[in-house]
């Protein structure tokens, strides 16, 4: 999905965030997915799983990562 929107001239990616988990039996990072991430988009991915953040702790996430806690669109 990231990259339909790094190949359209009227997006920008800023961050991306992986926690490169395939499956619950899987340990966290054993997928490196971020690595081919980095490679195709240039953009090297943070390694955190999103879906365990507080809102405050997202917003405050995004603001230390990407200056804004208000991207466009977040996928």
């Amino acid at each position: 999905m990231s990259y339909g929107f790094h190949a359209h001239p009227k997006f920008r990616i800023l961050g991306a965030v992986d926690a490169q988990i395939g499956k619950p039996s899987s340990r966290r990072g054993s997928l490196q997915c971020n690595i081919a991430y980095q490679a195709n988009m240039g953009l090297k991915p943070v390694d955190e799983d999103i879906s365990t953040l507080e809102p405050k702790d997202l917003r405050r996430f995004l603001t230390n990562t990407l200056g804004t806690n208000a991207p466009d669109i977040l996928i």
